[in-house]
Formats: structure tokens, C-alpha cells, sequence
């Protein structure tokens, strides 16, 4: 399925069943904003291309993630203050910039990741080990979460993706693999 969303480029993404938090204060995105809340359009968010050059061509990377509004308040700078979910990948087709420099994109959304794999208990235990613990340690984080499912390989994955400190080229290379063993293999590695 396709459909034309606004488009929010970042230095960080999160992934479907993620949750963050942002301050808004440019007025194109508050206007982005105001039409997700009043007319219910979706938006996205995509990694923002570091090189200038790379820029130039697309502003972000092709893989994205579809997001709504579960809150939102006003900051003590004055700025809004949204939190979203993740909901669904989709790869960018095509872009165009608004006279308000507002990113607006036809995108194809793309299947979930696989959550039952076989072979996976080891990996999912080590992942939800160690991200209990960032949580313990940044209970900020853990808070945006009512549970943390401990048995899908998928929702681990994509919460370590949010948190480590990866370029927007290793994470989109690892998300755009839509291969939650894969990463996880990876992300074992990086733990060892």
C-alpha cells in the first residue's frame, strides 16, 4: 500500500512498536503536527543523511517509520513537547519539499519483521538482559514502556537499534535488512 506522509528527518529513528520523545519548534513541524492531531495524517520519520552532498540528492535515507501522536505538552522553553509510536515501515518512492521546507513523501509501507523465529531463545535472553539493565540505569527510557515483551526477537531488535550509538548508515543497513536474527547476531557481537 502507498500513501503520501510528511516526513520528520532525524539523527535517530524509532522503529515500529517504539516509543519517543521530541521538542518541536520549527513551524513547519508544528504544523506537521497540528494536521497529524486535527485531520489524523500520518508522518514519518527517517534518518537524516550526515553528508551534504548525499544530501543534496535525498535529504534522508529510504527506510522509514510511520508514527501517530500518544502525547503531547508544552516544555518549559516554550517548545512542544510530542511523544510517538512506531507503527509501520516504508521505504521513500518519491519526495517533495512545501514552501515551508516541510519533507512530503509517497512511501510503500512494508511488512512487519518476523517475531517468532526458531533458534532465537539464547539471543533473546541476552538482549532482554542487557536492556533491562540500560533501563535500571535510564529508567527514563524503561518508563516510555508498560511491559517489555521478553520473547520476541523483533521488539528487542528494534529497541537496541533505537539506543546504540550506530551511524545512520550501519542502522539503516541493519533495518533495511528487515532480518531481526541477523541483527540480533550482530548485536550479540557487540556484547561479547
Amino acid at each position: 500500500m502507498q500513501q503520501t506522509i510528511a516526513i520528520l528527518p532525524l539523527a535517530t529513528i524509532v522503529l515500529p512498536q517504539g516509543r519517543m520523545e521530541l521538542s518541536i519548534f520549527e513551524q513547519r513541524y508544528i504544523r506537521m503536527v497540528k494536521e497529524s492531531l486535527q485531520e489524523k495524517r500520518p508522518f514519518g520519520l527517517c534518518f537524516l543523511k550526515a553528508n551534504q552532498e548525499d544530501m543534496d540528492k535525498e535529504p534522508v535515507f529510504p527506510c522509514g517509520t510511520k508514527v501517530h501522536i500518544i502525547d503531547f505538552h508544552a516544555l518549559a522553553d516554550g517548545t512542544l513537547g510530542i511523544t510517538v509510536e512506531g507503527d509501520f515501515f516504508f521505504n521513500v518512492k518519491s519526495m517533495v519539499t512545501e514552501a515551508d521546507g516541510l519533507h512530503v513523501a509517497e512511501v510503500k509501507f512494508l511488512p512487519p519483521w518476523p517475531t517468532q523465529l526458531d533458534d532465537t531463545t539464547k539471543l533473546q535472553t541476552l538482549l532482554r538482559q542487557r536492556l533491562e539493565e540500560v533501563y535500571a540505569t535510564y529508567p527514563e527510557i524503561g518508563d516510555l514502556y508498560d511491559a517489555l515483551p521478553s520473547h520476541d526477537l523483533a521488539w528487542l531488535c528494534s529497541r537496541w537499534l533505537e539506543l546504540l550509538p550506530l551511524s545512520p548508515e550501519k542502522k539503516h543497513a541493519l533495518i533495511s535488512s528487515h532480518n531481526p536474527k541477523e541483527i540480533a547476531n550482530f548485536l550479540s557481537r557487540l556484547f561479547e
